[in-house]
């Protein structure tokens, strides 16, 4: 938390004054929030990095293609990108490759994954739009002012950034990559509706772009990642308003909820929530004696999460 103070009230310096998603998500457990926000206690690595590689590519094959680079070489711009991001200079001048046991999301698996993905939507309707200084609409960065006071007595933020703005099916939508190794079928799209990822973008594009003819929802291209292949599905999740205004009241009490916790400086676990989702990622070591546990914490890799760090190219 020291690394992030722009993230944090000055009156108040365990509360976020931005939100994003992700902390919105995590705070349906106080305990949750705490660990993977404040602390950012990090659980499941290769899911969490793998991830990270296969945007990149994305990002950079997207730019390419609308600054008017040929296919080919927007492909082999997010190959040398996820290769880059995916490798490590350690003293001595070597590079040194990013590897995970999990061979599903391998950077072999993650690279062909990527370039059967262009192949796929090689001839696709989707365009990825242009921002009003002619840059590529990629990594898109928002931020809205909440109808709530923080402790300094400014309005909450909520923020966040979206892998992309497209332009498909005559509406613009924000669009964003997702990566799972279960299969892409029913079971798999019901876990966006509802959804606090996309309730929240959605409520972002209709205050931030006002501009824009964007729709009441949030395109998902989405990856199945194996050993020996890769699929892919598209689909478009809506909102209708009064569920995006009904949005906007539950992030108001979620928030009020983690106030709360901070003034008091304790983050209860919330166990009715702790096998939700196939099990909380954090429910070994909320089950470790309270005498104990910090043993635990201190082994483990942290990244404290900050929603207003801005990303770049």
């Amino acid at each position: 938390m020291a690394d992030t103070p722009d993230l944090y009230c000055k009156s108040l310096p365990t509360m976020q004054r931005a939100w994003d998603a992700h902390s919105l998500s995590a705070a349906v457990c106080p305990r949750k929030y705490q660990y993977s926000v404040m602390m950012g206690l990090v659980h499941r690595k290769d899911i969490l990095d793998s991830g990270i590689y296969y945007h990149s590519a994305q990002e950079a094959y997207q730019r390419a293609l609308v600054r008017g680079a040929e296919f080919d070489v927007a492909v082999l711009a997010g190959i040398r990108k996820l290769l880059e991001v995916s490798s490590t200079y350690e003293d001595g001048g070597q590079w040194k490759p990013w590897a995970t046991s999990n061979r599903n999301r391998s950077r072999f698996a993650l690279v062909r994954a990527f370039v059967w993905y262009t192949e796929h939507y090689k001839n696709d309707t989707l365009k990825t739009e242009k921002l009003s200084d002619g840059s590529p609409a990629v990594e898109v960065s928002w931020r809205m002012p909440l109808p709530l006071m923080n402790p300094d007595g400014e309005p909450y933020l909520a923020v966040g950034y979206w892998d992309g703005v497209a332009n498909y099916s005559e509406r613009i939508w924000p669009h964003e990559h997702k990566t799972t190794e279960g299969s892409l079928g029913d079971f798999y799209w019901k876990r966006f509706s509802p959804n606090t990822q996309t309730s929240t973008y959605v409520l972002a594009s209709r205050v931030c772009f006002p501009d824009r003819d964007m729709g009441y929802g949030v395109l998902f291209d989405a990856v199945q990642l194996a050993v020996g292949f890769a699929r892919f599905q598209r689909k478009v999740i809506t909102r209708t308003a009064p569920q995006v205004e009904e949005w906007l009241k539950d992030i108001c009490q979620k928030i009020q909820r983690m106030e709360q916790c901070a003034r008091d400086g304790y983050w209860p676990k919330e166990e009715a929530a702790c096998m939700m989702y196939g099990g909380c990622e954090y429910l070994d070591l909320c089950n470790k004696d309270p005498g104990i546990r910090d043993k635990y914490i201190e082994g483990m890799e942290k990244r404290p999460w900050n929603p207003l760090l801005i990303r770049g190219e």
